[in-house]
């Protein structure tokens, strides 16, 4: 099954940023030529966070934000 990682990043970080109480802005999905999957989180302030999310599952994009997180 393929996994639509753009939109599941997309509708995660509307969902933390009305729910969450960090003061997250959006969060973006981006995979390079070279295969390397990340996740930008942006923060109120010009802040932001990037996380490597490279082979992982939607579920698995979930946790590894979640960690970035806590």
């Amino acid at each position: 099954m393929n996994e639509n990682k753009q939109a599941f990043v997309e509708a995660l970080g509307t969902i933390l940023a009305a729910f969450s109480r960090e003061e997250i802005v959006r969060m973006d999905y981006d995979k390079d030529s070279d295969g390397f999957e990340a996740v930008t989180i942006d923060y109120g302030k010009g802040q932001s966070r990037t996380v490597n999310v490279t082979g992982d599952s939607c579920i698995a994009i979930m946790h590894d934000v979640y960690r970035a997180l806590a």
